[in-house]
């Protein structure tokens, strides 16, 4: 028996996620991972790609929206948090330092729907917490901020 005191212990384990990538011709590439649609990837319109592509860039913001919606989501689900509706928008700030770009700043702009007023409160902590607990945030060096927006719908 463990006193008060002790904490539980929970062994962690290590992930490995992979993908993969062949060339189609010019600057273009066609990503795939097993058990997942593929996508052909390209530069931005801005260094010359395929504007109707998806680029490095563009899956990059999308990783950090995605990310912060699905833990949102988990950590909803554990606090008993009902929400009625997510949507987002992110814009990621890619900037020249030091001879190369990088980005600096990625913004994420969640409007998050609850149907019961007592749960706004809890809304906002559960999606503090997500931001905070972010593994795709968490492993970057770009600033990474959060503009949310609560509002009460019917049921």
């Amino acid at each position: 028996m463990t006193n008060a005191t002790e904490q539980l212990v929970v062994p962690r384990r290590s992930f490995a996620f992979k993908s993969g990538l062949h060339w189609l011709e010019g600057r273009s590439a066609f990503v795939r991972a097993d058990g997942c649609l593929g996508f052909k990837v390209t530069p931005p319109p801005e260094f010359r790609g395929d504007p109707g592509s998806w680029s490095p860039e563009l899956l990059f913001v999308a990783a950090v929206d995605s990310c912060l919606m699905l833990t949102f989501a988990g950590l909803a689900q554990k606090e008993g948090l009902r929400f009625a509706g997510y949507t987002s928008s992110a814009e990621g700030t890619l900037e020249w330092i030091d001879y190369s770009y990088r980005f600096t700043r990625v913004t994420v702009r969640p409007a998050i729907a609850v149907t019961n007023e007592m749960d706004l409160p809890l809304a906002r902590r559960v999606l503090e917490r997500a931001h905070a607990a972010c593994l795709v945030s968490n492993s970057l060096r770009t600033e990474v901020e959060i503009e949310p927006v609560f509002s009460l719908v019917a049921r």
